[in-house]
């Protein structure tokens, strides 16, 4: 299973990624956006990625703002999506984002 999988255009979890902040999206390629994602791969069930998340140290930090850089990402999005033509068919991805950004 995938804990981290790399946005690319056209994928299912960028399109997932654009339907949640549509405006953002073009924050996750620039460092300074401050906008990050976490995307999970073959879970079936979002307690399952989310468990997956928070075994992780970098995801965890920066999803519960353990760290100030990610304190001032107050807005965020959900999304989930299935394809059975894919790999892991199940994608998970929570966009975490500065208000307005």
């Amino acid at each position: 299973m995938s804990e981290h999988a790399v946005i690319r255009p056209r994928s299912i979890p960028a399109a997932v990624a654009a339907v949640i902040l549509a405006g953002c999206i073009m924050a996750v390629y620039q460092p300074a956006g401050n906008t990050i994602e976490s995307i999970g791969a073959g879970y079936e069930v979002a307690a399952i990625a989310w468990r997956g998340w928070m075994n992780s140290t970098g995801h965890r930090t920066h999803l519960l703002a353990l760290n100030s850089f990610y304190r001032e990402q107050t807005e965020y999005g959900v999304g989930y999506a299935w394809s059975r033509d894919s790999e892991y068919h199940d994608y998970w991805v929570v966009l975490i984002a500065r208000p307005g950004c």
